[in-house]
């Protein structure tokens, strides 16, 4: 029985249930990346964070709602949170590497990317990609990567990455893999009811 089979045996043996599988995918930069289709009316910006940080907060908020596992909290602490996690990037983060679609003064979506994992400054990764209901099936968010994994080849990085829910509720992963992205990892996420109670996190769309 090899170390992961041990572990799960462990975990069910303890009435842990497996939810989900998450993928990790990665993305080889070796090859030209297709320049991105911008919808008609859309335009994309690097973030200034001080000015922007509120809209983009709030537009992540609204693009997660229907994502499972998601629980909804005041905006103003969805902004703090926002904030803590922007300092705590430090180096990581280069806000020319933040990309804003908007639609006139509205954002449409989100396309973050981070400067390294691990201290290894070949790879650069997802940090979050989002586009707010009323602007999806347009092709925004594969502009959003495309934009992204061109501009980091550009500037010689190898490869990207991101970790997703394999079930995502919006089909994000045929999203990833028609931008080119393939799954190298696959992660098992069990769970544990203590007690029962209300359950506050979206599990299916609409709910």
């Amino acid at each position: 029985m090899d170390i992961d089979e041990a572990r799960r045996t462990a975990a069910e043996r303890a009435g842990f249930e497996r939810v989900r599988v998450e993928n990790h995918m990665r993305i080889d930069l070796d090859d030209e990346i297709p320049p991105p289709a911008w919808p008609d009316g859309i335009s994309m910006r690097p973030a200034a964070i001080d000015r922007d940080l509120p809209e983009m907060a709030a537009a992540s908020r609204e693009a997660f709602r229907d994502h499972w596992g998601f629980v909804d909290e005041p905006l103003e602490q969805v902004l703090e949170g926002w904030r803590s996690w922007v300092a705590s990037l430090g180096d990581a983060l280069d806000p020319t590497l933040w990309f804003v679609a908007h639609e006139g003064a509205e954002i449409a979506g989100l396309g973050l990317f981070s400067t390294r994992i691990a201290d290894d400054t070949s790879r650069s990764y997802v940090e979050s990609l989002s586009v707010r209901p009323a602007y999806r099936k347009r092709g925004i968010a594969l502009a959003l990567l495309r934009h992204g994994f061109g501009e980091l080849r550009r500037r010689g990085y190898d490869a990207v990455e991101l970790d997703m829910d394999s079930e995502n509720l919006t089909g994000a992963l045929k999203l990833y893999e028609r931008a080119g992205m393939r799954v190298v990892r696959r992660t098992l996420r069990y769970e544990h009811v203590l007690r029962d109670g209300d359950d506050l996190a979206t599990r299916t769309l609409g709910g």
